[in-house]
């Protein structure tokens, strides 16, 4: 199936944001919180239109512990879908230099927060 966003984040706030962003859009949403959600979503000839990758996400999908794993889940998305749009979504550090690395648009976590708060007070639900 192809999906307008393919989203690999693992804190469901984030999530969540984007979800109820999208259907207000109407458009397709894909949440993926690992690694291995993404390597499975691929292999099974799923796609994004666009890709957001967070900076920091489990390995496996059953495990808890969190690594900074953007360019692996970047080269993951090239191996299988070369032209893909991809911005990585991240407040890491390291985040900015891997996206002008690998060549891809980057994203600061932190503005995706203010821009959603600034949605919120023009439409008064703040």
């Amino acid at each position: 199936m192809k999906y307008d966003i393919a989203h690999l984040e693992d804190d469901f706030r984030i999530v969540l944001l984007f979800r109820l962003n999208a259907k207000k859009a109407e458009i397709s949403y894909k949440s993926l919180k690992s690694l291995e959600d993404l390597e499975n979503f691929l292999k099974s000839g799923d796609r994004g239109r666009v890709y957001f990758v967070d900076g920091n996400f489990p390995r496996q999908s059953s495990s808890a512990k969190v690594e900074f794993l953007a360019e692996d889940a970047i080269l993951t998305i090239r191996e299988n879908h070369k032209d893909a749009k991809i911005t990585l979504c991240s407040s890491d550090g390291l985040a900015k230099g891997i996206a002008d690395k690998l060549n891809v648009r980057y994203v600061n976590k932190a503005d995706i927060y203010l821009a959603s708060e600034i949605e919120k007070i023009k439409a008064g639900t703040a």
